[in-house]
């Protein structure tokens, strides 16, 4: 089973963010298939790793996730300890980044 998700990239400023939106159409979420998503989008995005990567889960909650430099997986991160976003630009101004 496969996660159905969208993504785009913000070029933002010090750095790109990759944006992974659940799309929650009753299959694997992308927080349990976040692995193969990556996989999947690294086939697209080959610099993957120069991004900075948040998604927002199947309740529309922003988090980071964090990566090494080939673009693989290490863990998910809040953008900001203490706060749950559900808006897009506030949770990138949590990352410092601007766009």
């Amino acid at each position: 089973m496969h996660a159905d998700y969208r993504y785009r990239i913000i070029d933002a400023t010090p750095y790109p963010v990759l944006v992974i939106n659940d799309l929650n159409l009753g299959n694997m979420s992308v927080t349990n298939g976040i692995e193969c998503v990556l996989a999947q989008i690294r086939n697209e995005v080959p610099n993957i790793g120069k991004h900075r990567v948040i998604y927002s889960d199947s309740e529309g909650i922003f988090d980071e996730v964090i990566i090494d430099n080939s673009g693989n997986f290490l863990a998910f991160h809040p953008v900001m300890p203490g706060e749950r976003h559900t808006d897009l630009g506030e949770a990138l101004k949590s990352l410092g980044v601007y766009f």
